[in-house]
């Protein structure tokens, strides 16, 4: 009954132990000083198999860790799409925020990963969701030079809440962040 035992397997990918672990009554869901649980461990590790395990065992998708970074978070940002669909199929919710303020969305299409955009709008994830600055994917999108993901949402209803930024109108940002005047 090894919950460190646990969070290794999983990030190691090792179902036979893991198996073993769960057969043995280990918690599933025990986390670490950090709050990272095994299946956190196993997003991270990119391990598709001990996910599916951890899930059926009882592994809690919507678990956070100190950073309020879920495992569809994580999934999202390494842009894991097969590792989303598991999570989003267990019922994960796909709205919660990380202590930043970011839902997933946010932080798949600021990490520029268009097929996890995807899965998580076809899982239902709220397409204008901000977070805390009040920006939403597509914001996050354009802010980050990702045009392609940023046209994806844009065709999916997204709305940019800097609206004069994706105009292309930044010169005011730029005087405004460098302290700089035009003249």
């Amino acid at each position: 009954r090894d919950p460190e035992a646990l969070r290794r397997a999983a990030q190691r990918g090792d179902t036979a132990m893991l198996r073993t672990l769960v057969a043995a009554g280990t918690d599933v869901n025990a986390a670490d000083g950090h709050g990272r649980s095994g299946l956190m461990e196993a997003v991270d590790g990119q391990r598709g198999d001990a996910v599916a395990l951890l899930l059926a065992a009882g592994a809690d998708p919507d678990a956070a860790d100190d950073t309020g970074s879920t495992a569809v978070h994580r999934a999202a940002q390494a842009g894991e799409t097969g590792i989303l669909g598991q999570l989003i199929k267990a019922g994960a919710k796909l709205d919660r925020r990380d202590s930043q303020g970011n839902p997933p969305l946010i932080v798949a299409a600021a990490a520029g990963h268009a097929a996890a955009v995807t899965a998580l709008l076809d899982g239902g994830a709220p397409v204008n969701q901000p977070d805390e600055r009040q920006w939403t994917a597509l914001t996050a999108a354009r802010e980050r030079n990702h045009p392609n993901v940023a046209r994806l949402l844009a065709s999916r209803g997204a709305k940019d809440t800097l609206p004069a930024r994706a105009a292309g109108t930044r010169a005011a940002d730029r005087e405004h962040h460098s302290g700089e005047r035009r003249s």
